[in-house]
């Protein structure tokens, strides 16, 4: 494991979205990312970002709030409960993992 931590993919079920977690020793604080389509868990650019903030010592948790067959319909990208809802759930899943569950949560997304 190097400085920016170990960084796995995981799954939320029964919603079935895909993330990457990533915790470097020591972190207490985790930044959730929020993209409803374009920017999601591969960009290049949210992984960079991603990577610094582990190198500062704070976990990341990169997620995709669309799967990729709703990404297909372009409401889904301006359904404000839908992605509302599924960012709380990504949230209650942090709080639910033994090694996530004290972490103070933090949020970021961009347009």
């Amino acid at each position: 494991m190097d400085a920016t931590g170990d960084v796995h993919e995981v799954r939320i079920e029964p919603e079935g979205l895909i993330g990457l977690l990533g915790i470097p020793t020591g972190a207490s604080s985790i930044v959730i990312f929020a993209h409803g389509s374009g920017s999601g868990r591969l960009s290049p650019r949210n992984n960079f970002v991603a990577a610094e903030l582990r190198r500062a010592g704070l976990a990341t948790f990169l997620l995709d709030l669309l799967r990729p067959e709703e990404e297909a319909d372009r409401r889904n990208v301006f359904d404000i409960p839908l992605l509302a809802n599924r960012l709380k759930r990504a949230s209650e899943w942090i709080k639910a993992r033994s090694e996530t569950a004290e972490f103070t949560q933090g949020y970021f997304g961009a347009r």
